[in-house]
């Protein structure tokens, strides 16, 4: 017993004076000669890689550095000209300890990598993001934490470092529960979400769609679009309009229409040590298995009184972003690195769901030899417990008029169509 106490001890002992010797290379750091004379390229999110692995070593470092950065993300709480503040070009030649920003970094990095970054990402941006629901901003800021995480945003993950090495790639739907500095392209200093995209590429609404939209000059789209104007009695028996898109309120899992039925949240928080869950592990453990069943059922005047019914399955994902909370704590001597996810309807946001151009076809405009006039869509949400019928929930109606028209605007590449909504779902007509 003795023994094991003075081996514990003597560790402890030889830790402290290792701290001790770094307390020197806080101040007096040395060039990383893994930066020295290489030729760097690089893409856009391995350059966000890059500056958040070099700006962690520097904020881990030196506290004068978080204090600054600290002092910025205030300042930009403050002020209304928030991109301005936060981008890293306007922010490189400020004076820390005699030291400009770009200065320190290099003497982390290399000039060849610094400036490779500024190449790739002209626009990049640091801040500490404000959470509101967490209470977390620069104002909370603790500048004796070295340990504050440098997150590099991208698309895909929130991959977040300390002092240089990787700590955790959290899901791109995550919201951590801690303070960090994020380094991205572009997101949000507010809101920290990706930038709102409403608009459809011409793959995505159809090039037929695109086509009617041209020859109309956006009017009488259907028109230019069921009937050649070399045989304007001739229908094309090619053209076929689909449920391109749906988005579900998220406020529809915790009220009506979901409501106690499958798939369901099991589990509200969840502890994973070691290593971060990929998205479909995180899922897996959070919620229940199973599928929601939407049905589409359509009535057209032209079709004297018949109705087509489409059926649609969807997964939570599929239309929500969860926005997990994490609450991340690095390892120690004695203890491994842990994160523990949160889930929580009201931080729900809904996401586009692009549906497969064969599931939810519309019935033709053109089957009878009646004009065409409006389209009834009655949209449901079904549910069957074993050993009953199935039960169906009127979501809403949407009618489509055949004189509506199916792209609205164009704004270069993209194409805005056509929403219609009950007040739970929003949905969008492509065209194959």
């Amino acid at each position: 017993m003795k023994k094991s106490i003075l081996c514990r001890l003597l560790i402890i002992g030889l830790f402290s004076a290792q701290l001790s010797a770094c307390n020197k290379d806080d101040i007096e750091h040395t060039r990383n000669p893994k930066y020295d004379n290489k030729e760097v390229v690089l893409t856009k999110d391995s350059a966000l890689a890059e500056f958040a692995k070099i700006l962690s070593k520097a904020t881990f470092h030196r506290e004068d550095v978080r204090t600054f950065l600290r002092d910025q993300g205030a300042l930009v709480l403050q002020s209304s000209d928030h991109e301005g503040t936060t981008l890293f070009s306007s922010l490189k030649d400020s004076t820390i300890a005699d030291e400009s920003l770009r200065d320190i970094l290099v003497d982390y990095s290399s000039e060849e990598y610094v400036s490779a970054i500024e190449s790739t990402v002209p626009r990049l941006r640091l801040f500490i993001p404000h959470l509101s629901e967490s209470g977390i901003s620069a104002k909370v800021m603790d500048c004796n934490n070295k340990h504050i995480p440098i997150a590099a945003i991208t698309n895909d993950k929130s991959s977040l470092y300390v002092d240089g090495a990787i700590q955790a790639d959290l899901p791109a739907d995550s919201v951590p529960d801690f303070l960090f500095i994020a380094v991205t392209d572009g997101l949000s200093t507010h809101n920290f979400s990706p930038r709102a995209h409403t608009g459809l590429t011409a793959e995505q609404v159809g090039a037929k769609a695109v086509a009617a939209y041209s020859a109309s000059h956006g009017e009488c789209q259907r028109d230019n679009l069921y009937f050649d104007p070399a045989a304007p009695d001739i229908v094309k028996q090619n053209v076929h309009e689909y449920i391109g898109f749906i988005e579900i309120d998220p406020l529809c899992y915790s009220t009506t229409f979901f409501n106690n039925s499958e798939p369901h949240i099991i589990k509200s928080q969840s502890t994973f040590k070691g290593s971060e869950p990929t998205p479909s592990e995180l899922n897996a453990t959070m919620w229940s298995q199973g599928s929601y069943h939407l049905i589409f059922k359509f009535l057209s005047p032209t079709a004297d009184g018949v109705t087509t019914e489409k059926h649609l399955l969807l997964a939570p994902y599929d239309v929500w972003n969860f926005n997990y909370s994490v609450d991340y704590k690095h390892s120690t001597w004695f203890k491994d690195k842990s994160f523990t996810y949160s889930i929580n309807p009201n931080r729900f946001t809904k996401k586009r769901l692009f549906v497969d151009p064969s599931i939810v076809e519309l019935p033709s405009w053109h089957n009878s030899n009646k004009k065409p006039t409006h389209m009834r869509v009655d949209i449901y949400a079904a549910s069957k417990e074993p050993g009953h019928q199935e039960e169906r929930k009127h979501m809403g109606t949407v009618v489509i008029d055949y004189h509506d028209p199916i792209i609205q605007s164009q704004d270069g590449n993209l194409y805005d169509v056509k929403f219609y909504n009950t007040g739970n779902i929003t949905l969008g007509i492509c065209v194959k």
